[in-house]
């Protein structure tokens, strides 16, 4: 809610001087709506303007207090392009390159939009800092190439947005590139701490090829940490650029990354019986059956499809597309895969009653459990197969008249599951 008047007049207080004439703050805090953003905005104005003077650290007046609000635009927007205006052309360029870079920025990433010397650009950067022009300093960084600068940030988020929204598309566009590619070297490939910021500068610089590369590391970022709904929005942005690239292998490579990730994204958000992620894994098979190496591409694919049928009871189905991932050879890369997929065929053959097969499955799938692989298949199904194949074995051992086995099995799956 808007401040009241005694809370206005301590942010006069504090940003103009103290003890303030009670009319002073009476028509800030009425010009201002008891918005403190706007409040201070009015004061900046002012004492830029020389109509407040600060002397032994009171503010006063120095015109009559009705003729104050007179001479500011009543939107907080207006006053700030007002005071964007009134600075010199070459500080303009300069917030506008601030803002294309972000809310907090290095003087170093203005320099390189800017192509200046990044000395020229910090120096710059602090003066506009001193005079309260819209920024302020927030100390400084080192980035992996050892780059030393001064970190500044805007004031408010509304300032950033209203400096952004004066740079015309063709520049903006060209700012974010030469930001992206400064940021790329600074931080060395891949980037992997910067994922989502460089997507971000390369999608709306409109370098397609960066963005989707660096979309699909943020996505298997958010992913490893759970945030599926971040990660969902990173493939969704990068699939509607990969759509606008020519045909072509490099084309099919970038969308088969994407739609590889979609299917295990959706399941997690929408849930196993969305028909968004059999279309996802379908897309992705079809891809993938033209890709360079289709037998490293397939195993993932196929391992989500039989999960899928999995979990719809299509038990049959399940087994025909988890034995074909058996039967693919990725070489060592698809430990997981291969284990995911002895799991699920132990799952599906104990529900179809084929208790001995079962078990050779769960055996299978046992010995070539490394615990070490064990968070990628989670993060992605969110199951730990070497849990399953021993659940799956001691369920199997019961049906099969073995109960002192399937105890044990059991609690050999308790011990690795806590």
């Amino acid at each position: 809610p808007p401040l009241d008047a005694p809370a206005a007049e301590q942010l006069v207080a504090g940003h103009a001087g103290g003890d303030p004439p009670v009319e002073l703050v009476r028509v800030v805090h009425g010009r201002g709506a008891g918005n403190p953003l706007h409040m201070r905005s009015l004061l900046d104005e002012w004492l830029d303007e020389g109509l407040i003077a600060v002397d032994d650290g009171a503010c006063s007046p120095t015109v009559e207090v009705g003729e104050l609000a007179a001479t500011v635009p009543g939107s907080l927007r207006q006053l700030i392009k007002r005071r964007l205006d009134r600075a010199a052309p070459a500080d303009q360029e300069l917030l506008e390159a601030a803002a294309v870079a972000g809310r907090q920025f290095s003087a170093a990433t203005v320099a390189a939009a800017l192509d200046v010397d990044p000395e020229e650009s910090e120096a710059r950067c602090s003066r506009l800092a001193g005079r309260s022009l819209l920024i302020a300093a927030a100390g400084e960084h080192t980035w992996s190439d050892g780059t030393v600068g001064a970190l500044f940030e805007f004031t408010h988020d509304l300032h950033r947005e209203v400096v952004y929204q004066r740079v015309p598309p063709q520049r903006r566009a060209r700012l974010h590139r030469q930001i992206g590619r400064r940021l790329e070297e600074a931080y060395g490939e891949p980037a992997p701490g910067a994922a989502g910021e460089l997507a971000m500068h390369f999608v709306r610089g409109r370098d397609v090829p960066r963005a989707v590369t660096y979309l699909g590391l943020a996505a298997e970022q958010a992913t490893g940490r759970n945030a599926h709904v971040e990660a969902l929005e990173h493939v969704r942005i990068g699939l509607d650029l990969v759509a606008s690239l020519p045909d072509g292998a490099d084309r099919d490579g970038q969308e088969l990354a994407l739609q590889s990730m979609l299917g295990p994204l959706l399941i997690a958000t929408r849930g196993w019986a969305s028909p968004e992620v059999e279309s996802a894994y379908r897309r992705a098979h079809e891809l993938a059956l033209r890709s360079a190496d289709p037998h490293r591409a397939l195993p993932p694919i196929l391992c989500g499809l039989g999960t899928l049928y999995e979990s719809r009871g299509e038990y049959r189905r399940a087994a025909a597309v988890l034995e074909e991932v058996l039967e693919l050879d990725a070489g060592d890369g698809d430990a997981l895969h291969r284990v995911g997929s002895h799991e699920l065929l132990a799952c599906s053959l104990f529900h179809q009653g084929r208790f001995e097969r079962s078990m050779v499955h769960a055996e299978a799938g046992r010995e070539l459990y490394d615990p070490a692989l064990h968070k990628d298949f989670l993060a992605r199904y969110g199951d730990n197969p070497g849990v399953g194949c021993f659940t799956w074995a001691a369920l199997s051992s019961w049906y099969l008249g073995d109960p002192a086995r399937s105890s044990d099995l059991m609690a050999r799956a308790l011990d690795l599951a806590r």
